[in-house]
């Protein structure tokens, strides 16, 4: 379980170094991340649709199909923080595979070993009010 340990320590430090430079650097990064937070940020729930917890799942389930460990990480990191419960995590990361196919087996193998990890060593946290 090491690899996932480091795999995911070095995600997020490297993710966190970069983030201010590629926002400022490369226009094209900051439109998407803006994107990304209309996409993944709050909706009131009066208009109906998909919620964020939901919306986080969608892209767990995307990561392990078609994406990467960062990728994994950060999807599962945002199911975490949104209140997702080990079950729905497992639920997409199988709708994942299966739509992934035998190409996000390798995927599929990181996400679970990640969930394993962070059920052992990362305290849960409650969702943003």
């Amino acid at each position: 379980m090491s690899y996932v340990q480091d795999q995911v320590t070095n995600i997020e430090s490297e993710r966190s170094a970069l983030e201010s430079e590629l926002r400022t650097t490369y226009p094209v990064y900051a439109a998407l991340v803006t994107q990304m937070s209309s996409a993944y940020g709050q909706r009131p729930q009066a208009l109906g649709g998909i919620t964020q917890t939901e919306s986080h799942l969608i892209a767990l389930a995307m990561a392990v199909g078609f994406g990467t460990e960062s990728s994994i990480d950060w999807s599962m990191t945002r199911c975490i923080n949104h209140g997702a419960n080990e079950q729905q995590m497992k639920d997409a990361i199988e709708l994942g595979l299966l739509n992934g196919g035998t190409f996000a087996v390798k995927n599929f193998r990181f996400a679970h070993d990640e969930l394993v990890y962070r059920r052992s060593h990362v305290p849960p946290t409650s969702p943003p009010a």
